[in-house]
């Protein structure tokens, strides 16, 4: 499924797998997966998540991501006092 600009938003995920037709509450901090969750939020929710290979890393790159993710769909998202993001999301 793609959106218009033929482009999902793509949120790298520390051990935490969303499967097709789970829903799954996830808790977001860092400002690149911010970004893309309100990205997608603000078009047609959707964004794609990928499981880190190395869960210690903060700063992401293509060779620590798995070839594989699950698009989802944002079902509501809510900004925390504390900067974060707690987003409901279901795998599409």
């Amino acid at each position: 499924m793609e959106n218009k600009q033929n482009k999902l938003p793509l949120v790298a995920l520390r051990d935490t797998i969303v499967f097709p037709q789970f829903v799954v509450p996830l808790f977001v901090g860092r400002a690149k997966s911010i970004k893309a969750i309100e990205e997608a939020f603000e078009n047609d929710r959707q964004v794609v998540f990928v499981v880190q290979k190395d869960s210690s890393q903060d700063d992401i790159t293509t060779e620590n991501l798995y070839n594989f993710g699950t698009v989802c769909c944002i079902d509501q998202m809510i900004k925390l006092t504390d900067g974060t993001i707690k987003v409901l999301t279901t795998g599409l």
